[in-house]
């Protein structure tokens, strides 16, 4: 994604959400947390708090480009007896 580009098309995101369903399915089992810290490069999201931000871009006049849209994982931990991954947003901005 360059900055300026917009989010996937309808048609894209339908796929996206399909593939994304496949791969659940086929793990058959919950995400291993401990597989997960890192720096990952987001490429689809449905999430309402990520997708807002491309409003800035949307407002008349606004000089503010969206770029690229990482997730830092940090590693697992436990929490009233379960365990819960912590995740962090990060987003390149220009104007």
């Amino acid at each position: 994604r360059r900055f300026g580009d917009r989010p996937p098309s309808s048609e894209m995101a339908s796929q996206f959400r399909e593939k994304a369903s496949r791969l659940v399915e086929a793990a058959d089992r919950q995400v291993d947390l401990e597989k997960l810290p890192g720096l990952w490069r987001l490429e689809y999201t449905t999430a309402p708090d990520v997708l807002s931000i491309f409003e800035l871009e949307r407002l008349p006049l606004s000089p503010v480009r969206v770029g690229k849209i990482y997730q830092r994982y940090g590693p697992s931990v436990v929490n009233g007896g379960s365990r819960e991954g912590q995740v962090e947003n990060i987003v390149e901005l220009a104007l």
